[in-house]
């Protein structure tokens, strides 16, 4: 007898920040489950309880069949990597100048 699967759900942002460790805008996730983008490719996702949920395993279908988004995250992510460094290197050199 075969394994009934659950697959587990989540809201949608915090769906898309799991799998790729990065946090994208609600309207970067509402286009991607509209399918706004070229070639109407959607993010699956379901309504349950009033909230838009997805899983794992459809943002990484989603992503792997629109690589040029994965490569649009990861790039974020190091600038919004890189924009956290300088504000923090900001901060400590304003401290010291106050020291």
């Amino acid at each position: 007898m075969s394994e009934l699967q659950n697959p587990v759900y989540y809201p949608v942002l915090e769906a898309i920040r799991k799998h790729t460790g990065v946090t994208v805008d609600r309207v970067t996730a509402w286009r991607w489950s509209k399918g706004t983008l070229k070639g109407g490719r959607k993010l699956e996702t379901r309504k349950l309880g009033g909230r838009v949920v997805s899983t794992l395993e459809a943002v990484e279908e989603f992503l792997t069949n629109n690589p040029g988004l994965t490569e649009e995250v990861t790039s974020n992510k190091q600038a919004s990597r890189s924009r956290r460094q300088r504000e923090k290197e900001n901060a400590l050199r304003a401290i010291n100048e106050l020291c």
